[in-house]
Formats: C-alpha cells, structure tokens, sequence
C-alpha cells in the first residue's frame, strides 16, 4: 500500500513539470507554474529515493527502469529551467532597452536569430571551431551554473566524445573534469596540422571530364586547411616550395603550362598563393564559358522558316530532297551554327543557304552521364551488362564504386536519396536490380497467391486518420516545416522517422537501452533515440502541442488512395480538412499515438451511408476514417499483387509459419458447384449497377 502511494506521488510530480514544459510559450502560466520548480524537483528526489529503497528490499528493483523514470524526469526539468533562464535573461535585455535611449530607431529593434549549439563528432580538425563557440556560448556564460553547462556539453557531443565523458555524473564538479577529459584527447596541436596537412596531400587530382568540379574542390581544400595551419602559428608562408610541388602535380599538364608561361620569374620559387589565384582565375573563366554555353541564343540566318518535319529530317547529320535523292554540291558544305541544348529546337530551324546541306547537332547522349559499369552513353539502371551479373556481384560493384543502391547514381548515399522510388517488389529503400529473393518452394506459393489476389480483388480501401501539420524544434525560431502525420489511438508510442529527423535538424536525446517498439507479429524495433519538439496545424500558428516522439527508421509506406468521386460524398462536403493534400504522396513521417490523442481529437464526429468514412473533428480539422469504394483499375491491380507479395514473404520468414494455414482453392462441394454454374449463366446487370441472378432452391430440378 506505501508503495502504490509512493507511485502516485511521483507521477503527481512528472506530471506537474510536464504541464511547466507544455505552457512554455505561454509566458504568464509559465512564470507561474516554474515558481515551484526546485520544490518539485526535491519531492521527486526523495519520493523516487523510497521507491527504489522499497523495491529493493522485497527484491522487485529494476535498474533500467528506475532509471528511465529519472532520465525523463531529468530531460523535463532541464527544458523547463532552459526557458526559465531565456526568459529571465530576455527580462534583463528588455529592462536595459527600457533605460536606454534608442538613438538608431528601428534597426535597434531587429532580432537575430538564434544561435544552436555547435555540435561535435571527433573530427580534431573541427575541435577548434567548435571550442571556441562553446566557450563564446555556454562556458563564459555567467547566467549558467557547472551543472547546466555540463549538460549543454553533453548534448553538443556526439559518437566517440560523448562516449568519452557520459559516464561521469552531471553534477557542478564533473563538468571541468569532463572538459579537460576533451581537451586532452583532442586539442593535440600536432595531430590537428598533421589531419590538415594530409587533407592537402591526399586530395583527389583535378579530372579533365569534370575539370570545374574537381578544380573547385582543390581551390577550397587548399584555402581551408592553409587558413586552419596558419591559425595554429604554422609558418605556411615558408612553405610555398613543397606545397608548390604537391599542387603542381595535382593539375592537369595544359593548365600547368599556362601557369608556367604566367610567371614573370620562372627561375624563382612562386609563392603558392600565387598558384592559388591562377586557379581561381582558371575556375572563373571555366564558368564563364559554362554559363555563356547555357544561355547562349540560337543563331540564325537569312530565309524562310522551314517545316518541324523538315528539321527533324536533318538531324542527325544527313538531309534528303523530295525525290529522296542525295545533294551532290561542288562547294564545301555550310555548317549552321546552333545552340546546344539537350532537345531539338524544331520551330527555330534555319533555312540553309542555296547548294548547301545544313548539318543539326544533338548532344543529347553526349550530355548524358556515361555508364558506371560499361562507360556507354546510358545509366547504370540500363546497362544490360550489368543487369546480366549475379545478384552478389551487383551489390558488391554497387558497394566498391560508391553507388547509391536506390536510385544507381553517384554523389550520395541510400540514407540521403530524395528518389521517391523503391523497390517494387518488397517496397524496401534499394533498387530492383538489388532485391534479394529466396529460391525455396515457397516461391510458387506467393506467385499463386498473387494469381489468386487479382481475380478477388476488393474494390474498395481504407482510409487512415492522416493530417498535415507545421512541425520545428522546440523553442527555435526557424521556420516551420510542413509534413504528413498519422493519428493512430492504437499505438502506444508517438514516432518520428529518422530522415525526418535529419531533415530537420532536430536535437536527438538518448533513450533508455530497454526501450523497445514492438509491432505487428510482436518484431521488436530498436528507437534510434527521441525528440522534443512543437506541432501546430497545417497553415495555422494555434494550438500548439509539445510532443515526444521516439525516431525509428520508418514508420509506414502507407498512402491515401481516394477516388475521383470522392469529393461528391455528400457529408463530407465543405469540412475543413485536416489533410487538403490527401491525393498527394507525400509520406507519413509522424505517427501520434494514444499518449496525445486526447489533446488532439475534438467531439464532433460526422457520419455517412454505410461504405463510406466518418469525419471525425481534431484540432488539425477533420480527418477521414473508414471504408472506401473504388473504382477498380489495373494500377490497383498491381498494387494489390504487390502489397500482396510483402505480406507472404513476411509470413515466409516468420517462426510461426507452420501454424498458418492459406486455403488457395479450396475445394467445392457438388452443390457449391452447381450454383456456381447456375450463377454464371442466369446472373444479369441493369443499368444502375445492380446484379440480379436465378434464385435456386434443392426442389428445383435443373439441369445445367
């Protein structure tokens, strides 16, 4: 009984500095509430301090659950006494603007934008930087105590430095131990000049086929870590022979000649920034040109315009009379200059000269990007050669080149494609080429089954309460961005995606290491941390809702399908929607469980006919919910199959997939035959949809 009143107190006080947490932009209520603040803080302490003296006297203590309970506890107060403190410290700025005279007027009133924590990964060529904006930010604060500059610190780190120091308790005297731990391992002067040096000596070479790419990335290599070493009291400026020659050997011959014939004194040794500025002159020039090429007009002559027909005839570099007959000219052919582009312009073709043949251009397959694998004039996803290896020697050529395994192009990764393309087969974030399939009987089962799908298709969907809504970090000034969420009151968990997250740049807190989100078929789904952040309805800057959302890699590839006729449901006309876009296919990056429904859905629910969805009211507007006709089309089809076909390769894979038992034809009895039989030939269809068939009874005797 002492337990369960413990219980109830503590969760008195969460609750309490949650509601501080959910009126922060509420500055009367939070100044209010955040009076008691350290009290609850105390209670918490010392209630939390019995429980856990209780549960281990009777045996039942559990470690990660405790401290789960204090690390969300711990997150919560520290949001709160940030605002406190931002609040305090705008309270002065606005006094001290209050006493002082504004002498400049309206300027003096513009407000700067935030500036976020900087953030560091263990890359020492980047210690410097982001020490020097900790230190500006945080550690010559004087409004911040040890212990909320120890926090700070713990949520500027990430990978390997946060490693280093998160096993010291946050506490005032362990925030100057953590950071001399920092200073140590990575303000090493000399390991910082040798990661700058070897960025120098290791850069790539400038490439002809990408001349202005490749010598840009040199140019700004170059600048960046000279400027760095010099920073570190390295004499650069003495270094100008050997940083020559490692330069110099990274060009291409015909630039090093011009820089060669460039020098005025080719016996002494040019500093190398003289270098420097010759490439950026080169770099100017190439873009230059590049630009001119781009917007250059399409030249033209003298004469009538000739028909589309006609120009598209001489493409291609040859031309033909009426009577199909070869021009046979005594003088030299005339070239006509054109602009190119990567089409054909057919209504700006220029009529030769007499005794002329007129020559037109396309760079259309030069200007492509030549193949990964084979080096011809199409993409990768084309190349039959490589569409001719094994399965493993794809991935593996995929894998040593750097392709992005989604959408087969270079320059980026999987996690960072915007193709909005995945496999058709499973669905998954890889290209088609690339799935994987299991060669085991199985195999024929799931081509039956999708047989089987297309002749019972369903006409008809389900429509999931889905909303559009303006999401950015908590307290931030930056602009709102627009995403889809899904109101789910079965989920427990509210969740986030983790290319949301990154999108974003929403601060990441660790979770606890036994939390988990089990879903469908109990598959246990490790979060990839949480975020705080603030929603409000789509277009709209009220009501504001402050929610914790775990980060998974995905939520669901679910989206809308809403017929032509949807519109015209009579109950759903004119409600203002929650999700206007609902034909779009923007994906579902939020999903808001039942920990925030509450505060979400209104009273108001419409209903319809049968078959068709309620409208249920929410403080985003109303979100549909329900059943669906379609009209059934071969896209639909194919979707079916599909979805389809990731369902059985799911149970396939599944432990338990002995117990499942799918009746693919099932057998009919004679009777079950006979009305089938008597149903194909009698049943007819009138002209407003409705079906009408012979109604058999066992004392009719027919033959069929």
């Amino acid at each position: 009984m002492e337990l369960i009143q413990l219980v109830f107190e503590r969760d008195v006080c969460i609750n309490s500095i949650q509601r501080m947490a959910d009126c922060i932009d509420n500055e009367a209520e939070f100044r209010v509430r955040s009076r008691e603040l350290n009290n609850i803080k105390k209670q918490f302490q010392s209630i939390q301090g019995k429980i856990e003296k209780h549960t281990a006297k009777k045996g039942e203590f559990n470690q990660e659950d405790h401290l789960a309970i204090r690390d969300k506890f711990d997150n919560l107060y520290y949001l709160v006494q940030i605002a406190l403190d931002n609040l305090k410290i705008n309270i002065r700025k606005n006094s001290a603007h209050v006493a002082t005279p504004l002498c400049h007027g309206l300027p003096s009133r513009l407000k700067l934008p935030t500036i976020s924590l900087p953030t560091f990964r263990g890359d020492v060529t980047e210690w410097n930087a982001f020490y020097d904006l900790f230190k500006s930010l945080v550690h010559d604060n004087e409004d911040l105590s040890d212990v909320q500059r120890f926090r700070y610190l713990l949520l500027s780190l990430r990978d390997e430095p946060l490693n280093l120091i998160k096993s010291f308790p946050a506490t005032d005297s362990n925030y100057q131990n953590a950071l001399t731990v920092l200073i140590n391992r990575y303000q090493n002067k000399r390991i910082i000049a040798t990661k700058h040096f070897d960025k120098i000596f290791d850069a790539e070479p400038v490439n002809d086929k990408n001349l202005k790419q490749s010598l840009k990335s040199i140019i700004n290599i170059c600048h960046e870590n000279l400027t760095a070493l010099d920073s570190l009291d390295f004499p650069v400026q003495q270094w100008s022979f050997p940083l020559l020659n490692i330069l110099l050997r990274k060009i291409p011959s015909s630039i090093r000649r011009r820089f060669e014939l460039s020098l005025k004194t080719p016996s002494e040794v040019p500093p190398v920034s003289e270098l420097l500025d010759f490439l950026e002159k080169e770099l100017a020039a190439l873009e230059v040109m590049s630009a001119a090429k781009d917007s250059a007009p399409l030249a033209t002559t003298s004469g009538n315009l000739r028909q589309p027909a006609t120009a598209a005839r001489m493409v291609g570099g040859s031309a033909h009379s009426s009577s199909s007959q070869r021009i046979v000219s005594s003088t030299p052919p005339t070239f006509t200059r054109t602009h190119f582009n990567s089409k054909i312009n057919n209504n700006s073709y220029t009529k030769p000269p007499a005794h002329s043949v007129s020559f037109h251009n396309s760079t259309k397959s030069n200007s492509k990007r030549p193949c990964y694998f084979c080096n011809e004039s199409h993409t990768l996803n084309n190349c039959e050669s490589f569409h001719n290896l094994d399965l493993k020697d794809r991935k593996s050529f995929i894998k040593e080149n750097k392709v992005c395994s989604n959408c087969l192009f270079k320059n980026h990764d999987t996690d960072s494609c915007t193709s909005r393309y995945n496999c058709r087969i499973c669905s998954q974030r890889h290209h088609t080429k690339l799935h994987e399939t299991n060669d085991n009987p199985t195999h024929n089962l799931v081509a039956e089954i999708s047989r089987f799908s297309k002749n019972t298709l369903n006409s008809s969907t389900v429509l999931l309460t889905t909303a559009l809504i303006n999401i950015k970090p908590i307290n931030s000034n930056s602009q709102s961005n627009v995403i889809r969420a899904l109101i789910d009151q079965g989920s427990q968990a509210t969740l986030i995606t983790e290319s949301c997250v990154q999108r974003l740049g929403l601060q990441r807190f660790r979770t606890s290491t036994s939390a988990t989100v089990t879903g469908i078929g109990d598959k246990d789904n490790q979060p990839r941390g949480y975020v705080i952040c603030e929603i409000t309805p789509y277009n709209k800057s009220e009501p504001k809702l402050y929610i914790e959302a775990l980060i998974l890699n995905k939520i669901t590839s679910y989206v809308p399908t809403i017929p032509s006729t949807f519109e015209t449901i009579p109950h759903l006309q004119n409600l203002p929607l929650a999700d206007p876009e609902l034909r779009s296919s923007r994906p579902i990056e939020l999903l808001l469980g039942s920990d925030y429904t509450d505060r979400i859905l209104l009273h108001n629910i419409v209903k319809g006919p049968l078959g068709t969805p309620v409208a249920i009211n929410s403080i985003f507007g109303f979100l549909f919910n329900g059943r669906i006709h379609l009209i059934q089309s071969a896209s639909h089809q194919r979707f079916s199959r599909c979805r389809m076909l990731v369902l059985i390769n799911w149970i396939c894979k599944s432990k338990s997939f002995g117990k499942v038992n799918l009746c693919l034809n099932p057998a009919l009895t004679k009777e079950e035959v006979l009305c089938e039989s008597i149903y194909q030939h009698t049943y007819s269809r009138d002209s407003t949809g409705k079906y009408t068939c012979l109604f058999h009874s066992k004392k009719m005797h027919l033959t069929w």
